[in-house]
C-alpha cells in the first residue's frame, strides 16, 4: 500500500510492483494483519482517542503484527523476528496510529497513472489473497495478478521466486516499450 499512496502523489511513477494491498482502512484487514482481534480495535481505538499521550512512545513491530507468520520457512522468520532491525524494529506509535488510519488519497476507482503488477503468494498466512483481491479489483488501470506458487509472505520459495522475476522483468519490459 506504501507503493500506492506514493505512486498516487509522483507523476515520476511508471508502474508498481506489489506483493499485496493491505488496505488499512478497512477493519477486516487491520484484524487480519494484528496479533489479535483485541489488540486491533482497542489499541486502535486507545491510539485515536489519546495521540497527545501515546504518540511519541515506540513498541516493537512484532508486538503489533503477527511476524509468526512472516514466511513459511521458521527459521528465518526466527531470525527475522530476533533481529533488532527487522521485526525487533521499534515504530512510534504516531507512526502506527496515522498506518491504520490511512486512507487512499485516490480511490482505486479513480486510479490510472500507472500501470500495476501484483505478485501476491499464495500460501500468505499473514495477509491472504482475499485481503488484496477487493482493492485490487476496484483498480481502474492496467493490472495484472500473478499468484506465486507455494510461496509464503515473504516469498523465498523457488518456485514462487521464479513466476516472481518472469512476471517483474516481463512486466518491466512492458513498461519500457510504452515509455
Amino acid at each position: 500500500m506504501l507503493a500506492y499512496h506514493v505512486a498516487n502523489m509522483s507523476e515520476k511513477v511508471k508502474g508498481l510492483i506489489v506483493t499485496t494491498f493491505v488496505d488499512t482502512s478497512n477493519s477486516k484487514v487491520r484484524d487480519q494483519i494484528a496479533p489479535n482481534k483485541v489488540m486491533s480495535h482497542i489499541g486502535k481505538f486507545t491510539m485515536d482517542t489519546f495521540p497527545y499521550l501515546l504518540d511519541s512512545f515506540r513498541i516493537s513491530v512484532s508486538m503489533v503484527s503477527r511476524m509468526k507468520l512472516l514466511s513459511n520457512n521458521s527459521e528465518l522468520t526466527q531470525l527475522i523476528i530476533n533481529d533488532p532491525l527487522a521485526a525487533g524494529t521499534k515504530n512510534s506509535f504516531r507512526f502506527l496510529r496515522t498506518f491504520l488510519n490511512m486512507k487512499p488519497m485516490v480511490e482505486p476507482e479513480h486510479f490510472d497513472y500507472c500501470p500495476i503488477l501484483l505478485v501476491h503468494p499464495e500460501i500468505d498466512p499473514m495477509t491472504q489473497f482475499n485481503l488484496s483481491e477487493p482493492f485490487y479489483n476496484r483498480l481502474n488501470c492496467k493490472k495484472r495478478c500473478v499468484i506465486l506458487e507455494g510461496a509464503g509472505h515473504f516469498p523465498i520459495e523457488l518456485l514462487g521466486l521464479e513466476q516472481m522475476k518472469k512476471a517483474v522483468l516481463s512486466f518491466i519490459k512492458e513498461i519500457e516499450i510504452e515509455i
